[in-house]
């Protein structure tokens, strides 16, 4: 399946349908690169709209008076109005509605797998070195390969796609540290090398952030929503006021270091998964029914193009 590339972040939706049986399936991705910088805009607000008309925002005509006259207001006398009213004008693109998610193991036992492979097509050029501008030292490195596009030269496999299922309403229990409860879920995010670490991260609402640094350098973490937080070098943030309580994509930057980005999904399920350089995902214990299968990378479109029966 093929994406065109672009500078805006990828929501990709493919409706399937699961039975209780494994089902495999392959995509291809083209590369996530666009623009000349490193970053894309905060997500999901990284989409552009057009320029929307007057006439598309609903105002009425007005009436038209000149200066100096005094005009007694015209008596209106109401009348019933059958007229079907045509529904109205959405001026933003339509989103796959997040539902309240059940936990129901025993729907899910004996569920049917959704697993696949996503790559980047042949000749796929590598997406460049960063050169770092400071702190040189601490950072351990002079430069950095880009994050946006990391793929495995010899499979294609591509890293970095947060693979899920939006739209599903009950199924397999979380796991491991996004089990507990919300009070103790605690997802890590550290700063290493003068990166963050993970690149992608994927954690539960009302989960905590606990931030460390791992570096002699001084850095900060930045999500563009009011949290801004400085860490020294080898601190460990237990209490930083990263605490999601809805689904969202969240775009992380370092204003000391330009090159530092990274972005924290936030789920209301469990169904998930985040691809490593081989490409691959599986999603298990999936219950039978029909899905929306969504696929995000960054720096690609939302809207996907069909071409040759691919996507």
């Amino acid at each position: 399946m093929r994406f065109p590339t672009t500078s805006s972040n990828l929501s990709l939706r493919e409706r399937l349908r699961v039975p209780a049986a494994a089902l495999l399936c392959c995509l291809l991705l083209l590369p996530a690169c666009g623009g000349s910088g490193d970053s894309d805009e905060p997500t999901p607000g990284a989409r552009r709209y057009g320029v929307v008309h007057p006439d598309e925002l609903g105002f009425g005509e007005g009436t038209s008076m000149a200066a100096g006259t005094v005009q007694a207001p015209k008596p209106v006398e109401a009348a019933p109005d059958d007229t079907p009213k045509p529904p109205p004008r959405r001026t933003t693109p339509r989103r796959t509605r997040r539902v309240k998610y059940k936990e129901n193991p025993a729907l899910a036992t004996g569920g049917g797998t959704i697993a696949g492979m996503i790559t980047v097509p042949e000749g796929t050029a590598f997406n460049g070195m960063l050169k770092l501008d400071r702190d040189v030292e601490a950072c351990g490195h002079s430069e950095i390969p880009s994050e946006r596009l990391i793929f495995d030269e010899a499979t294609r496999g591509l890293a970095n796609c947060v693979v899920s299922l939006d739209s599903i309403k009950e199924g397999k229990p979380w796991a491991g540290e996004m089990a507990k409860g919300e009070d103790d879920r605690v997802a890590v995010l550290d700063q290493k090398g003068c990166v963050y670490i993970p690149h992608i991260s994927v954690m539960r609402t009302n989960t905590q952030i606990r931030i460390l640094n791992s570096d002699s350098a001084e850095h900060n973490v930045n999500d563009g929503k009011g949290n801004n937080v400085l860490t020294s070098a080898g601190a460990q943030l237990e209490d930083t006021g990263f605490y999601r309580t809805k689904a969202e994509v969240v775009q992380l930057k370092c204003n000391i270091h330009a090159w530092m980005s990274g972005y924290v999904h936030v789920r209301t399920n469990p169904y998930y998964a985040v691809t490593g350089k081989d490409g691959k995902f599986e999603l298990t214990n999936v219950p039978a029914g029909e899905y929306e299968l969504t696929i995000w990378h960054e720096g690609v479109r939302e809207k996907p193009i069909l071409s040759g029966g691919a996507i």
